[in-house]
């Protein structure tokens, strides 16, 4: 292991594998305190996906958090069939959970500041688009 490197999702190591007290990311944001929404999130579609690995896990159709994570799962799986060393599979995977983020983010200052999302026009999704990127600036 590299000096300095903080071992993690190994057994024995304090921020190990999915266990009863939860998924390795959610340890990961407790043991730094990160209460960023965004993050906060994502560690909801986190578990939700690890629920659904190993539980069996099946979301209803009102559980956003749970779909995504599905949906996830598949990307995931796809990115991992389409790469075959690990640093290529993180690569292509960083923009996903990038973009990822940055809709949490922009969703979360929806709510944080109570604004209203525009409505859907003839152009699509174009205004939100818009507006959500202006939030993110």
């Amino acid at each position: 292991m590299p000096e300095g490197a903080i071992p993690f999702a190994i057994t024995g190591a304090e921020l190990g594998p999915h266990d009863a007290s939860g998924p390795t990311f959610q340890k990961i944001l407790d043991k730094y305190q990160l209460r960023d929404p965004a993050l906060q999130r994502i560690a909801r579609v986190v578990k939700a996906g690890v629920d659904h690995v190993l539980h069996g896990y099946r979301p209803n159709a009102d559980d956003g958090d749970g779909q995504i994570a599905v949906g996830l799962l598949a990307v995931s799986e796809g990115l991992m069939l389409c790469h075959h060393t690990d640093p290529k599979i993180l690569d292509a995977s960083f923009p996903v959970y990038d973009a990822l983020y940055a809709n949490f983010k922009a969703h979360a200052l929806v709510k944080a500041r109570g604004l209203a999302m525009p409505p859907t026009t003839s152009r699509g999704p174009a205004e939100k688009t818009e507006f959500l990127r202006a939030l993110l600036r």
